[in-house]
């Protein structure tokens, strides 16, 4: 965990830092408090999205043991196949946005084309 147990919101934007601090009602949460907010929620929040989820959960996860963990040992092996595919569903979440941002150029280039020629195809028809 961090030096003094609160979240390190400055690794953040100001937009981030104000969601966070607004849903602990202005004061800055612990890892741990963090670490137990779910995904959706956090989803939910201004300035958070897939990128903004995978660094604070990277952030929330290299906190030191509570005392709790001694039991959960075992489960190590599920939390980092856990981790990964958090990883991969983000990854292939940015794959998708940056798919559908180039279709989406390439129509509008194409729906901007024709518009300019359309009384010339209306002639040639």
């Amino acid at each position: 965990m961090h030096e003094n147990g609160f979240f390190p919101i400055k690794h953040f934007s100001r937009r981030v830092q104000e969601s966070i601090l607004e849903a602990f009602d202005g004061r800055c949460p612990s890892t741990s408090e963090l670490a137990q907010l779910p995904d959706v929620f956090l989803l939910t929040l201004p300035g958070f999205g897939p990128k903004t989820l995978r660094k604070i959960r990277a952030l929330t996860a290299e906190g030191s043991p509570s005392p709790g963990h001694a039991r959960t040992g075992a489960f190590r092996p599920l939390r980092t196949e856990i981790d990964r595919l958090r990883r991969e569903l983000g990854d292939l979440r940015d794959e998708f946005e940056h798919r559908q941002y180039d279709l989406r150029r390439r129509l509008d280039l194409i729906s901007t084309e024709m518009a300019g020629q359309g009384p010339a195809f209306e002639r040639k028809a």
